[in-house]
């Protein structure tokens, strides 16, 4: 089986994953909060971005973080509990307290990342590419 092709070391790594991470006010996670994270199969959840008011009020209900972050759909996406907030990642955005925000990350393998600082609130959107 694949299980002992990889033994020891590899597994006792891969052991150490969570499913989530909690940084001060933040939630970082692969999907959306309300996903069963222990769930491999809900890490590949195809119910779209969450852009209504429903899906969004979802995340916050599944979790008390201020700030939730999750990538998946390979795009830049911000909203707060009143709704979208018009943003393209092509500037950094101030997610400002004590407002609650989802925000959703373009993809590092189309050449995306993003920096938050925690003290000032602000997200910077960084191109991979520009930096060649």
């Amino acid at each position: 089986t694949r299980r002992q092709r990889f033994v020891g070391p590899i597994l006792d790594y891969f052991a150490s994953y969570q499913p989530f991470l909690e940084i001060e006010d933040c939630l970082l996670s692969h999907v959306e909060p309300w996903r069963d994270l222990n769930d491999v199969m809900g890490l590949w959840y195809l119910g779209g971005i969450p852009d209504s008011t429903e899906k969004v009020a979802r995340s916050f209900d599944a979790c008390q973080q201020r700030v939730i972050f999750t990538g998946h759909h390979h795009r830049w996406f911000v909203a707060n509990q009143q709704g979208i907030v018009a943003w393209d990642g092509s500037a950094p955005i101030r997610l400002e307290a004590p407002e609650r925000y989802l925000v959703v990350l373009a993809a590092v393998c189309e050449g995306w990342c993003a920096v938050y600082d925690t003290q000032s609130a602000l997200l910077t959107p960084i191109s991979l590419r520009e930096r060649r």
